[in-house]
Parts: C-alpha cells; structure tokens; sequence
C-alpha cells in the first residue's frame, strides 16, 4: 500500500445573509474562511520508522562485488567460495563443497539512521557446521551469533548502530552458504519537515449561483521526506496547480532525493452550494 505524508486543509465557514429592501428580496452569498493545518501522517509506520527489505529471487551475484538489492548496494566478499548459484527455496548460493566461502560477508553502508533490528534469512547446505552475526558501524548486535542449519530460517539480530552493516558467515565444514532475505529496521536520521505558506487564508466568498470562488494560494515544500506529499481539500473545497484549471482533490508530490521543491497550490469554494456552512 502506498504510504504518503498526508497535509488535509481544514475549512470552517461562516454565513452572510443581505436583504434588499427596494426589491424585497434576499440575496445570498457565501463567505467563508480557509484556515490551513498540517498534520504529519506516516502511515503504517511508527514515529518516523522505515522498513527496508529484499528477498531475492533470481541469482544475483555471478561473482564477487557489489549487487543493487532495491536501491541499496550490497558488496559480497569472499575467501574462496567461487561457485554461485540460486535455489528457490534458499535464495542466492555462495560457494560449493568444493569451493567454501569462509568466511563471508555482506556490507552495506546506505541505509542511513539509527538501525535497532536486522533480520536475515539464510541456510547451508546439508551438514553445515557454521555460524553468522552482525555489527553496525562496529557494534555487535544480539545474539552474538547464530548457528546455521539446512532450512532456510530467517533470524533477527537487535541493538542500536549507525554506518555499515556487516553480515559475517564462517563456517568449520565445506559447504555452500545461501541468503534469501534481508530485513533493516531503522530510524531515519533527519526528521521530515513539511511547510506551508500561508498557515491560514480566508474571504472565500461567492454569489449564489456565481460559483466558484475566486482562487487563492499557499505554498508547500518539503525536506527529509521517504514518502510522497498528498495534499486533499474537504468536500466543498477543491485545489489545483495552477490557478484556472485542473481543480481537483488530493494533489500528490514525489519527493526527489527526500525534497519536494516550492510547490503552489490554488484554493477555491466549489460552485453549485447553496447558501451555508461548509467545512
């Protein structure tokens, strides 16, 4: 499911009601303030907490070096080990009883953050006698090592570190060594920040059956972000880039690099209301 930073204009409206006493009858406009808030929606996640995974589904790496596993690079590095496969079950093969990795390892220095849960999926082939563990940026998360089997298990690893992550795999027998999964739990290291200018607009007004309103603007721009910016307007408002067409509800902004640039966005009360409150 898509997941986005969710900015909602709240309205609120007042009603103004003019009589004409040489016709004697009433002529009723729409007078309404827009009043802007943002709130911070993450959704699926808890405070600002990412999730990176990758499972892997094809042979990856036909040789030592550094593999692009969903944006994120992976250097495998070996002594010995010089055979590579692929098992559906058990994911990318490293080695042969042959040709043994030992040890191995798996580095990778671009998910930024404080990183507190590392979950591996892995296995050896039958009667592997070895182990695996984790540090980040030098810290040895828990436990300390697991023991390897011939199933395809996944295992987690916790703690607290920040910098390049090593997976290390060493073994005492000859045998291949598989990887089927990575799993990174981390909080980004730069808080998200969005802002709009102005905080609060107001005069939305139209004659009944003049509709809509003349339009006004804020803008939004955003930094730090890992999701989209949406942008949705309440029921009787509607928003647009640009100031005489293409009105509609929500706007979306894919961030570039964790930025969305200065956006303008344009405001206006719906035609065809009746004369009312609307929020």
């Amino acid at each position: 499911m898509k997941q986005n930073y969710v900015a909602l204009l709240f309205l609120s409206g007042i009603r103004t009601i003019y009589f004409s006493r040489s016709r004697q009858h009433k002529n009723t406009q729409h007078r309404f303030g827009l009043s802007l808030m943002l709130l911070m929606l993450l959704f699926a996640n808890a405070g600002w907490g990412q999730t990176y995974t990758h499972t892997i589904t094809s042979k990856t790496w036909s040789a030592y070096g550094t593999q692009t596993l969903s944006s994120v690079d992976w250097a495998a590095t070996a002594s010995g080990g010089s055979y590579w496969g692929y098992e559906a079950t058990k994911g990318q093969q490293f080695g042969s009883s042959k040709s043994p990795a030992n040890p191995l390892t798996l580095t990778t220095s671009d998910i930024l953050g404080t990183i507190t849960i590392i979950k591996i999926s892995t296995s050896g082939a039958s009667n592997i006698n070895g182990t695996m563990a984790v540090t980040v940026g030098g810290v040895a998360f828990s436990p300390a090592s697991i023991t390897l089997t011939t199933t395809n298990t996944e295992y987690t690893f916790t703690g607290s570190g920040s910098g390049e992550i090593l997976i290390t795999w060493n073994q005492t027998s000859s045998k291949a060594l598989y990887l089927k999964k990575l799993v990174v739990e981390y909080t980004s290291g730069s808080t998200p920040t969005i802002t709009l200018a102005p905080t609060t607009l107001s005069g939305f007004n139209y004659t009944v059956g003049a509709g809509p309103s003349a339009a006004q603007s804020f803008t939004v721009e955003g930094s730090n972000l890992t999701n989209d910016i949406s942008i949705a307007a309440s029921t009787n408002y509607e928003i647009s880039e640009t100031e005489g067409s293409g009105y509609t509800t929500p706007i979306e902004f894919i961030p570039s690099g964790g930025t969305v640039s200065t956006k303008t966005i344009y405001v206006r009360l719906k035609a065809g209301l009746l004369a009312g409150d609307f929020n």
